[in-house]
């Protein structure tokens, strides 16, 4: 026990990992089924009704349930990388979904690690205290609903581990004045808004913030060129997939400012109050 806890203040971070990596390995093995209807039906559904019976529908789109591939309000990205994982398990000879999501609920709790690796290393560099740091990668390796939610194929949690790297590669090529790492950080913050539209709100501000911190517009640009990229990637994706050049944002946005019906808020508006009242 005194040579583990030695290790363990000697490697807090590796110590943090493989502690994280042991409590994930659990739910991947008796976390199943899913959360939320789009932590499955618009996901692992999609994915595996693909390889069951075709990626593709009459028309050469993609097929997305009953929804037509020119209405489709997400990016198809994160749904052909199932898609990938899941063709490459049926060459295996392993074609039953439960079967499959052992192996794609591994590879989700491997992607989480990103997180704490990353966001340790964050707030080390910004605040030089190892106590801190160790902190926050215990709190994201084994607080509350982390280990559960790390196995889950839920679009906000697969962003946000895309998300957390993007941040420290743009704060760290920021300090390094290195614009190759800044161009990185565009990258991972573009994939993580292709995995949820809405991470769009967290990657906005980023360069703004490099502006404001170097005062030069060569770092800001080097940032946007990541993004840019995966922009135009995205818009080749949806013309390929859903029959048109950013399809899938041309309709989030669609549905944003043109809703097709009445929003299902609840009638009457006060029956709010009694669920603020009852969180708290």
């Amino acid at each position: 026990t005194e040579l583990m806890w030695k290790i363990i203040k000697k490697h807090p971070l590796l110590s943090c990992l493989l502690g994280a990596l042991l409590i994930r390995l659990i739910a991947v093995i008796f976390s199943c089924g899913y959360m939320a209807n789009d932590d499955h039906f618009e996901t692992v559904h999609v994915a595996y009704h693909a390889v069951q019976t075709g990626l593709l529908n009459e028309e050469g789109f993609l097929k997305w349930n009953a929804v037509p591939a020119h209405k489709i309000a997400r990016s198809p990205f994160y749904v052909l990388t199932l898609y990938s994982q899941m063709y490459i398990l049926k060459l295996a000879g392993i074609s039953n979904l439960d079967a499959m999501m052992y192996f794609i609920r591994f590879f989700h709790a491997l992607l989480s690690l990103l997180v704490i690796w990353f966001a340790y290393r964050y707030i080390y560099e910004t605040t030089k205290t190892r106590d801190f740091s160790i902190l926050g990668a215990v709190i994201l390796s084994f607080h509350f609903l982390m280990p559960y939610l790390s196995v889950r194929n839920l679009i906000e949690q697969v962003s946000a581990d895309i998300l957390i790297p993007a941040v420290y590669f743009a704060y760290r090529g920021y300090c390094r004045d290195d614009n190759r790492l800044l161009f990185w950080a565009g990258i991972l913050g573009g994939l993580s808004w292709l995995v949820r539209f809405n991470t769009g709100l967290a990657i906005i501000p980023i360069p703004f913030a490099i502006w404001f911190l170097s005062k030069r517009i060569r770092p800001v640009l080097s940032f946007v060129a990541g993004g840019v990229v995966v922009i135009i990637f995205s818009g080749f994706l949806d013309l390929i997939f859903l029959g048109g050049f950013m399809r899938s944002t041309f309709n989030i946005f669609s549905s944003v400012f043109y809703p097709a019906g009445a929003p299902p808020i609840p009638r009457p508006f006060w029956n709010y109050l009694v669920l603020i009242f009852a969180a708290f």
